[in-house]
């Protein structure tokens, strides 16, 4: 079964190890909120998230709510 990674998006670096660790373990997406410690999906502060789940080929999923 596939499932999304949840990233700790406060330490980018872990972030990276947690997201290449769900890659391995067979996870297809990274699952984020649309708001989340104050920050929107469009805060710059994610942009290296977004370029690593590229780089792994996860897709992001957005919980609206």
């Amino acid at each position: 079964m596939r499932w999304a990674a949840l990233a700790p998006v406060r330490r980018m670096e872990r972030a990276f190890e947690d997201l290449e660790f769900a890659k391995e373990h067979g996870a297809a997406s990274v699952f984020l909120l649309g708001q989340t410690h104050g920050m929107s999906l469009a805060d710059p502060t994610l942009f290296p998230l977004y370029a690593k789940a590229q780089d792994l080929d996860l897709t992001i999923s957005v919980h609206v709510g």
